[in-house]
């Protein structure tokens, strides 16, 4: 069979949703269209229901979920065709979908091509999107809009979003497919949009491919998802935005902290140590790609360093001083759902306390064995100590003041670490 074209789906317990996706793709009887699923460890009967479409449908099951881009990456590296589209298991596509975004990428000026996204109700989803230059910020053009007129024209844009995109096999590989470290999900196919563009060209929404997207609205109080994309944004900003915009938004971030404008932070100080983490490995990065923001003199490498390192310390100097009530909201609810990536990371600690670090940040970057092994023991040991903190204090409801000296007293440092060490929340998309 010649393949002109392969469709991407990674599953993460979307036994709800895989069925009529596939079953929208098969109905269309392509014979040069080919589908790749992978399923990253579901807990439900996703990989079973894919499998039930037999030989119309290659699945693949990863023993271990590799996030998005991760799952991704791998559905390319098994696909045969000269097109690669992305789409997601929530979404259902329209016919002429795939012609029209095979002719946009005929235009050797056209790299990704994306579709118009509706939700159930025929109001628009996703027309394209836009990227804040000065914060990064992400939003979908349209949404909520009823259709109209007005997203019947093609037009180039700053991304088009993951739910279903079309590139072509040369540029993938070009640009080495997806970036792994936004683990699990979020900002991936922005990054990728950027690197698209930053290599001179465009990418372009194609209102001739229609796709309903049954993405459920989240929740104001879905903790877990906010503050993933806050993580994710930050390092597509490091990773795109020059120095200056850097240290400029980092400035207005301590700023937040110091006047009690950033809540929740138990979880930003995980994810202020996470970037601390992988600043030095951007820079790098940087200098490699040249489809990223531009080398980094190593001044403003050394200057934006500091600044993420003090922006934890301060985060942990404020969250010091909440009452035991915020930790046992934020913390205990979730304090038994902690990631599990495929691979570790092993990160220095500048300061004693700052060692919560070693125990949260979502690694991914050596190959799983004998030390993850270890550090999952060891994890599950430091969770056992953090909930007895948490159950002293809610008896007492009193907290001791915590120094916030360079070099605390080890003692005192100790009990910060039982009492504050907030627990990575599990997250459940892809």
């Amino acid at each position: 069979m010649n393949v002109s074209a392969s469709v991407l789906i990674v599953t993460f317990n979307s036994a709800d949703r895989i069925g009529p996706c596939l079953e929208a793709l098969v109905l269309e009887g392509r014979t040069d269209l080919e589908i790749v699923v992978v399923d990253n460890a579901s807990t439900d009967d996703s990989l079973a229901i894919a499998r039930a479409f037999g030989d119309q449908v290659r699945s693949i099951a990863s023993p271990v979920n590799r996030g998005f881009a991760g799952g991704v990456n791998l559905a390319a590296r098994e696909a045969r065709g000269r097109i690669l589209v992305l789409l997601n298991p929530d979404v259902r596509v329209h016919p002429g979908w795939l012609e029209a975004m095979t002719t946009a990428l005929c235009d050797e000026r056209v790299a990704v091509v994306g579709g118009k996204g509706v939700f159930s109700d025929g109001r628009i989803q996703h027309a394209g999107g836009r990227v804040d230059p000065r914060t990064g910020y992400a939003s979908h053009l349209g949404e909520g809009e009823v259709d109209s007129a007005a997203f019947d024209s093609p037009y180039d844009v700053d991304y088009v979003s993951g739910f279903a995109l079309a590139t072509t096999r040369t540029v993938w590989q070009q640009l080495g497919g997806l970036e792994e470290a936004f683990y699990p999900a979020y900002f991936e196919e922005i990054d990728f949009c950027f690197r698209v563009r930053n290599s001179g060209l465009l990418v372009r929404y194609e209102p001739g491919a229609v796709f309903t997207h049954d993405q459920t609205p989240p929740s104001n109080t879905d903790l877990v998802r906010a503050v993933s994309i806050e993580r994710q944004r930050w390092l597509f900003v490091l990773r795109h935005f020059s120095a200056e915009k850097v240290r400029a938004l980092l400035t207005e971030e301590q700023a937040a902290v110091r006047a009690g404008r950033r809540a929740n932070l138990a979880e930003f100080a995980l994810v202020y140590a996470t970037l601390s983490a992988l600043w030095p490995r951007v820079c790098v990065a940087r200098v490699d790609d040249p489809t990223l923001g531009g080398v980094v003199s190593r001044l403003d490498q050394d200057d934006v360093q500091l600044q993420l390192v003090a922006l934890h310390a301060r985060s942990l100097d404020a969250l010091a001083g909440k009452p035991s009530v915020l930790m046992s909201d934020n913390l205990r609810g979730r304090i038994r759902h902690l990631p599990q990536p495929p691979t570790s990371l092993s990160i220095p600690g500048q300061r004693l306390r700052d060692r919560l670090a070693r125990w949260l940040i979502k690694p991914y970057v050596d190959p799983p064995g004998a030390a993850w092994a270890e550090y999952l023991s060891a994890l599950q040991a430091r969770l056992l100590e953090i909930e007895a903190a948490l159950a002293q204090a809610e008896v007492s409801n009193v907290e001791k003041p915590v120094s916030s000296a360079p070099d605390p007293d080890p003692s005192s440092a100790r009990r910060f670490d039982s009492a504050h060490e907030p627990a990575s929340p599990g997250v459940d998309q892809p």
